[in-house]
Protein backbone atom coordinates (compact mmCIF):
# COMPACT_ATOMS: atom_id res chain seq x y z
CA UNK A 1 0.00 0.00 0.00
CA UNK A 2 1.49 3.41 -1.42
CA UNK A 3 1.29 6.50 1.04
CA UNK A 4 -0.83 9.45 -0.11
CA UNK A 5 -0.13 12.17 0.49
CA UNK A 6 -3.23 13.20 3.09
CA UNK A 7 -1.38 10.46 5.08
CA UNK A 8 2.03 12.16 5.03
CA UNK A 9 0.71 15.60 5.79
CA UNK A 10 -1.24 13.63 8.91
CA UNK A 11 1.88 12.04 10.01
CA UNK A 12 3.94 15.79 9.83
CA UNK A 13 0.79 17.08 12.34
CA UNK A 14 1.37 14.24 14.28
CA UNK A 15 5.07 15.54 14.70
CA UNK A 16 4.14 19.42 14.41
CA UNK A 17 1.41 18.70 17.73
CA UNK A 18 3.91 16.81 19.42
CA UNK A 19 6.69 19.13 19.57
CA UNK A 20 3.85 21.78 20.44
CA UNK A 21 3.27 19.51 23.63
CA UNK A 22 6.71 18.53 24.38
CA UNK A 23 7.59 22.05 24.42
CA UNK A 24 4.65 22.88 27.43
CA UNK A 25 2.02 23.86 24.64
CA UNK A 26 -0.91 22.32 26.46
CA UNK A 27 -3.50 24.14 24.24
CA UNK A 28 -2.41 22.33 21.10
CA UNK A 29 -4.76 19.22 21.59
CA UNK A 30 -4.86 16.89 18.51
CA UNK A 31 -8.13 16.87 16.75
CA UNK A 32 -9.09 14.96 14.12
CA UNK A 33 -11.84 12.35 13.30
CA UNK A 34 -9.19 9.74 12.19
CA UNK A 35 -8.79 6.45 14.17
CA UNK A 36 -5.43 6.30 15.44
CA UNK A 37 -3.71 4.26 17.89
CA UNK A 38 -0.35 3.43 19.11
CA UNK A 39 1.30 0.29 19.80
CA UNK A 40 4.23 -1.91 21.20
CA UNK A 41 5.50 -4.35 18.43
CA UNK A 42 7.14 -7.22 20.24
CA UNK A 43 9.65 -10.07 18.02
CA UNK A 44 8.19 -12.49 15.94
CA UNK A 45 7.14 -15.55 17.38
CA UNK A 46 8.04 -18.76 16.07
CA UNK A 47 4.75 -19.45 14.13
CA UNK A 48 5.31 -15.99 12.35
CA UNK A 49 2.95 -13.84 13.62
CA UNK A 50 3.92 -10.66 15.19
CA UNK A 51 2.61 -9.70 18.43
CA UNK A 52 1.39 -6.13 19.59
CA UNK A 53 0.68 -4.34 22.96
CA UNK A 54 -1.69 -0.92 22.94
CA UNK A 55 0.69 1.66 24.56
CA UNK A 56 -1.88 4.76 24.00
CA UNK A 57 -5.43 4.96 21.80
CA UNK A 58 -5.18 8.63 20.63
CA UNK A 59 -2.90 10.54 20.02
CA UNK A 60 -2.74 13.08 23.13
CA UNK A 61 -2.72 9.87 25.38
CA UNK A 62 0.81 9.09 23.07
CA UNK A 63 1.69 12.61 23.70
CA UNK A 64 1.52 12.34 27.57
CA UNK A 65 3.42 8.91 27.35
CA UNK A 66 6.15 9.76 25.23
CA UNK A 67 6.63 12.48 27.42
CA UNK A 68 6.80 10.45 30.51
CA UNK A 69 9.91 8.30 28.54
CA UNK A 70 11.89 12.00 28.37
CA UNK A 71 11.19 12.31 25.16
CA UNK A 72 12.85 16.21 24.07
CA UNK A 73 11.70 16.16 20.39
CA UNK A 74 10.13 14.52 17.40
CA UNK A 75 11.12 14.56 13.83
CA UNK A 76 9.34 12.90 10.67
CA UNK A 77 11.58 11.24 8.06
CA UNK A 78 11.26 9.25 4.80
CA UNK A 79 14.07 6.60 4.49
CA UNK A 80 14.97 5.43 0.95
CA UNK A 81 17.04 2.52 2.47
CA UNK A 82 17.06 -0.09 5.60
CA UNK A 83 18.92 1.21 9.44
CA UNK A 84 21.38 0.26 11.35
CA UNK A 85 19.35 -1.47 14.40
CA UNK A 86 16.06 -1.80 12.77
CA UNK A 87 14.57 -5.30 12.07
CA UNK A 88 13.87 -4.85 8.60
CA UNK A 89 11.87 -8.19 8.49
CA UNK A 90 9.69 -6.77 11.09
CA UNK A 91 9.37 -3.16 9.17
CA UNK A 92 8.04 -5.18 6.48
CA UNK A 93 5.82 -7.46 7.86
CA UNK A 94 4.23 -4.19 10.24
CA UNK A 95 4.21 -0.97 8.39
CA UNK A 96 2.70 0.05 5.40
CA UNK A 97 4.79 1.46 1.86
CA UNK A 98 7.74 -0.55 2.94
CA UNK A 99 8.08 1.54 6.32
CA UNK A 100 9.41 4.32 4.36
CA UNK A 101 7.67 7.00 6.18
CA UNK A 102 8.60 7.10 10.03
CA UNK A 103 8.43 9.20 13.28
CA UNK A 104 11.50 9.49 15.58
CA UNK A 105 11.10 10.38 19.04
CA UNK A 106 14.44 11.66 20.19
CA UNK A 107 14.61 10.81 24.08
CA UNK A 108 17.08 12.83 26.69
CA UNK A 109 19.56 9.74 26.91
CA UNK A 110 20.52 10.17 23.58
CA UNK A 111 18.46 7.44 22.07
CA UNK A 112 15.33 7.55 19.54
CA UNK A 113 12.09 5.76 19.12
CA UNK A 114 11.24 4.48 15.89
CA UNK A 115 7.66 4.36 15.16
CA UNK A 116 6.76 2.89 12.24
CA UNK A 117 3.12 4.01 10.47
CA UNK A 118 0.21 1.26 9.37
CA UNK A 119 -2.61 2.34 7.56
CA UNK A 120 -5.58 0.21 7.21
CA UNK A 121 -8.79 1.08 4.98
CA UNK A 122 -12.05 -0.90 4.82
CA UNK A 123 -14.85 -0.63 2.41
CA UNK A 124 -17.55 2.66 3.43
CA UNK A 125 -15.44 3.35 6.92
CA UNK A 126 -12.63 6.02 7.53
CA UNK A 127 -8.98 5.02 7.23
CA UNK A 128 -7.40 4.14 10.82
CA UNK A 129 -3.85 4.45 11.68
CA UNK A 130 -1.47 2.42 13.74
CA UNK A 131 1.72 3.38 14.87
CA UNK A 132 3.94 0.76 15.79
CA UNK A 133 6.93 1.45 18.25
CA UNK A 134 9.53 -1.18 16.04
CA UNK A 135 12.98 -0.07 17.83
CA UNK A 136 15.05 2.43 20.00
CA UNK A 137 18.46 2.96 18.79
CA UNK A 138 21.13 5.30 19.06
CA UNK A 139 20.52 8.61 17.39
CA UNK A 140 22.65 9.83 14.39
CA UNK A 141 22.42 13.22 13.47
CA UNK A 142 21.94 13.14 10.11
CA UNK A 143 22.35 16.42 7.54
CA UNK A 144 18.98 18.28 6.92
CA UNK A 145 18.01 20.46 4.67
CA UNK A 146 16.96 24.30 5.98
CA UNK A 147 13.56 25.50 5.34
CA UNK A 148 14.08 28.17 3.02
CA UNK A 149 16.55 26.23 0.93
CA UNK A 150 13.81 22.95 0.62
CA UNK A 151 11.21 25.18 -0.25
CA UNK A 152 13.26 26.94 -2.95
CA UNK A 153 14.46 24.02 -4.11
CA UNK A 154 10.92 22.51 -4.59
CA UNK A 155 9.49 25.35 -6.21
CA UNK A 156 12.13 24.53 -8.60
CA UNK A 157 11.31 21.19 -9.09
CA UNK A 158 7.49 21.97 -9.34
CA UNK A 159 8.30 24.12 -12.46
CA UNK A 160 10.43 21.70 -14.46
CA UNK A 161 8.10 19.07 -14.08
CA UNK A 162 4.97 20.74 -14.71
CA UNK A 163 6.79 22.52 -18.09
CA UNK A 164 7.67 18.97 -18.97
CA UNK A 165 3.48 17.74 -18.35
CA UNK A 166 2.83 20.73 -20.20
CA UNK A 167 4.84 19.91 -23.05
CA UNK A 168 3.75 16.30 -23.50
CA UNK A 169 0.07 17.33 -23.17
CA UNK A 170 -0.39 15.41 -20.21
CA UNK A 171 -3.13 18.10 -19.10
CA UNK A 172 -4.53 16.39 -16.24
CA UNK A 173 -0.95 16.50 -14.36
CA UNK A 174 0.25 19.81 -15.64
CA UNK A 175 -2.89 20.87 -13.84
CA UNK A 176 -2.38 19.59 -10.63
CA UNK A 177 1.16 20.40 -10.27
CA UNK A 178 0.46 24.13 -10.84
CA UNK A 179 -2.40 23.83 -8.12
CA UNK A 180 0.39 22.67 -6.14
CA UNK A 181 2.99 25.66 -7.03
CA UNK A 182 0.11 28.00 -6.50
CA UNK A 183 -0.84 26.22 -2.94
CA UNK A 184 3.14 26.08 -2.23
CA UNK A 185 2.55 29.84 -2.31
CA UNK A 186 -0.34 30.22 -0.34
CA UNK A 187 -2.78 30.85 -3.35
CA UNK A 188 -5.65 27.92 -3.86
CA UNK A 189 -5.27 26.12 -0.91
CA UNK A 190 -8.36 24.34 0.72
CA UNK A 191 -6.83 23.16 3.59
CA UNK A 192 -7.38 24.58 6.86
CA UNK A 193 -3.86 26.14 8.80
CA UNK A 194 -5.14 24.42 11.67
CA UNK A 195 -5.61 21.57 10.16
CA UNK A 196 -1.56 20.28 9.55
CA UNK A 197 -0.20 22.12 12.91
CA UNK A 198 -0.60 24.56 15.62
CA UNK A 199 -1.09 28.18 14.67
CA UNK A 200 2.01 29.55 15.41
CA UNK A 201 3.90 26.64 15.70
CA UNK A 202 6.16 26.36 12.46
CA UNK A 203 6.99 29.08 9.43
CA UNK A 204 4.11 30.29 7.15
CA UNK A 205 6.46 28.33 4.44
CA UNK A 206 6.14 25.25 6.19
CA UNK A 207 2.52 25.45 6.74
CA UNK A 208 2.07 26.03 2.78
CA UNK A 209 4.56 22.53 1.97
CA UNK A 210 2.55 20.60 4.33
CA UNK A 211 -0.32 21.85 2.63
CA UNK A 212 0.71 21.44 -0.98
CA UNK A 213 1.54 17.50 -0.09
CA UNK A 214 -1.57 16.48 -0.11
CA UNK A 215 -2.00 17.97 -3.67
CA UNK A 216 0.96 17.49 -4.73
CA UNK A 217 2.31 13.71 -3.90
CA UNK A 218 1.55 12.50 -7.34
CA UNK A 219 2.82 9.18 -6.91
CA UNK A 220 -0.77 7.46 -5.42
CA UNK A 221 -4.34 7.84 -6.30
CA UNK A 222 -6.48 6.93 -9.35
CA UNK A 223 -4.17 7.97 -11.99
CA UNK A 224 -0.85 8.49 -10.78
CA UNK A 225 2.59 10.03 -12.12
CA UNK A 226 4.20 6.55 -12.81
CA UNK A 227 2.17 5.51 -14.81
CA UNK A 228 1.87 7.69 -17.23
CA UNK A 229 2.39 6.86 -21.09
CA UNK A 230 5.61 8.45 -22.91
CA UNK A 231 7.60 8.09 -26.13
CA UNK A 232 10.77 6.09 -25.67
CA UNK A 233 13.07 9.54 -26.05
CA UNK A 234 11.09 11.17 -23.59
CA UNK A 235 11.75 8.73 -20.78
CA UNK A 236 15.29 10.12 -19.53
CA UNK A 237 14.47 13.31 -18.91
CA UNK A 238 10.81 12.02 -17.40
CA UNK A 239 12.63 10.05 -15.17
CA UNK A 240 15.22 12.72 -14.53
CA UNK A 241 12.50 15.07 -13.33
CA UNK A 242 10.22 12.46 -11.54
CA UNK A 243 13.28 11.92 -8.92
CA UNK A 244 14.41 15.26 -9.01
CA UNK A 245 10.94 16.23 -7.95
CA UNK A 246 10.21 13.14 -5.41
CA UNK A 247 13.25 14.06 -3.34
CA UNK A 248 12.76 17.50 -3.36
CA UNK A 249 9.57 16.70 -1.90
CA UNK A 250 10.61 14.28 0.29
CA UNK A 251 13.03 16.63 2.22
CA UNK A 252 10.54 19.71 1.61
CA UNK A 253 7.95 17.59 4.01
CA UNK A 254 10.59 16.25 6.26
CA UNK A 255 12.48 20.32 6.96
CA UNK A 256 8.56 21.51 7.18
CA UNK A 257 7.66 19.18 9.89
CA UNK A 258 10.54 19.35 12.00
CA UNK A 259 10.90 23.17 11.64
CA UNK A 260 8.29 22.41 14.88
CA UNK A 261 11.07 21.44 16.76
CA UNK A 262 14.16 22.52 17.98
CA UNK A 263 16.67 21.29 16.00
CA UNK A 264 20.17 22.80 14.68
CA UNK A 265 20.11 22.36 10.99
CA UNK A 266 22.80 22.53 7.68
CA UNK A 267 22.82 23.98 4.28
CA UNK A 268 23.19 21.46 1.74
Amino acid sequence: MQTSGEEIAYLAKLVCFGNAAVGGNQRASFASGLWTRFVLVGKRSADGSLPTREFARDPDEWYAKILARRTVSLRLHHRFSGDPGVDETVVDSFASDGGRWRIEADLSDGSSDIWFPRWESERETTDALELGLIANVPAVPSLRVRLPTAFQELAAALHFIRDFAERKRLDEHADLFARTFDALHGKRNPVPVREVAPVGSVPEAAIDILRAVQLGWVFTGRRPWNDVRLDDQDVPEYERLTERYCRRLVAAVEAAANSSANMPTETL
